[in-house]
């Protein structure tokens, strides 16, 4: 095959592909305390840096219970992202042909104004609680700092302190802000706390064409020989990277499949619905986690979308039916197991690239 021939299929081969990130910030009770830090290396004569102080920002059961609404949205987001995105590299990706992307984003934009809806019950006041969340006659900050140095014997040292803090009230989102400066003390900054508009506004989503490079693409100023060693390198990473999804991919359904064989295989399984419905899931995603569009992948897919026939209600009640399907989930957990081997032992040219932790088969 010409060159040229491999740019084409090289370039058609990332048309549908389009990498996927999402920014989805973690409110937080803690964060490290830098000017502290600098403070306990001065005193112990350690290099600038080797210090850690952490500090709270907010008391510890206040925060469970004004961020709870906004970590389990968190938590349902992420789980979406990965289920409907494949690995590539640091990010994500998905075919995006047949709209998908457009749904994607749609779905996150709805994910988006639950989270706000989350967010702004946090500005709400007592009268519009009705029974605010997390009232208590008091709250205890427990404050920790942490530290280790090298000293002159060059023996690494460590020193920890907790001090609680109690304070009264706060049952709103003001209030809780307001006596951080009562309970830290000298160790309060305003700056640590984000803005409100900014805190709303910190979740987004971005996406970006994967990078493939066709002769069109080279500058006509080098030669012939580097030309082809840039075709060369591009279409080894697209390659590679097209593999590690299509293996990421395997071993996610490989996981779940082989979970319900072992499950099923026991004398008094406990069975939930997630153990079909989440197999139902990936395959239902399917379409758009196979970037690579790679037949073997499609062809366990279908096998394993067998599997979500089942009732778990019937699963429960039924040890032959159980005794059956496992070993059907045995058998399909077997040729996933061989298509993620195929892909894991795949090599293709490894250039000056930066080696990523490649996955393995489970």
């Amino acid at each position: 095959m010409s060159e040229t021939e491999q740019d084409r299929q090289s370039t058609s081969a990332v048309d549908s592909i389009r990498v996927i990130s999402l920014t989805i910030p973690s409110p937080g009770h803690r964060m490290k305390d830098a000017g502290t830090g600098e403070e306990v290396d001065r005193s112990k004569g350690a290099e600038k840096g080797t210090a850690s102080v952490t500090k709270p920002l907010y008391a510890k059961d206040q925060a469970n219970v004004f961020f709870k609404g906004i970590n389990n949205t968190r938590q349902a987001i992420r789980r979406w992202y990965t289920m409907s995105t494949s690995q590539w590299g640091k990010h994500r990706a998905m075919n995006v042909a047949d709209g998908r992307l457009e749904r994607f984003r749609e779905q996150f934009d709805a994910w988006k104004t639950i989270l706000q809806e989350e967010v702004d019950k946090l500005r709400a006041t007592d009268a519009d609680l009705g029974e605010p969340p997390g009232t208590m006659q008091s709250y205890t900050f427990l404050v920790d700092t942490h530290s280790d140095w090298v000293d002159a014997d060059g023996n690494t040292q460590s020193a920890g302190v907790k001090r609680p803090v109690t304070v009264e009230g706060a049952t709103t989102w003001d209030l809780m802000q307001a006596v951080a400066p009562q309970a830290l003390g000298n160790w309060y900054n305003p700056e640590d706390y984000v803005e409100w508009n900014d805190f709303r506004n910190l979740y987004g989503m971005e996406d970006f064409e994967v990078i493939s490079v066709s002769p069109d693409d080279l500058p006509v100023a080098i030669s012939e020989e580097e030309r082809g060693r840039l075709r060369t390198e591009a279409r080894s990473r697209l390659e590679r990277r097209m593999q590690e999804s299509s293996l990421s991919l395997a071993n996610q359904l490989l996981t779940l499949v082989a979970n319900m064989a072992t499950i099923l295989s026991k004398e008094k399984p406990k069975i939930f619905t997630t153990l079909v419905t989440n197999i139902a899931e990936l395959c239902d995603n399917a379409d758009a986690l196979n970037v690579a569009n790679d037949p073997a992948i499609n062809e366990v897919i279908e096998q394993a979308r067998g599997l979500t026939a089942y009732e778990t209600s019937d699963l429960k009640a039924n040890a032959n039916l159980r005794r059956f399907a496992s070993e059907e989930a045995r058998e399909v957990a077997d040729r996933i197991q061989q298509v993620a081997n195929r892909l894991s032992g795949a090599r293709v040219l490894d250039l000056d690239e930066e080696p990523q932790q490649q996955p393995t088969a489970a």
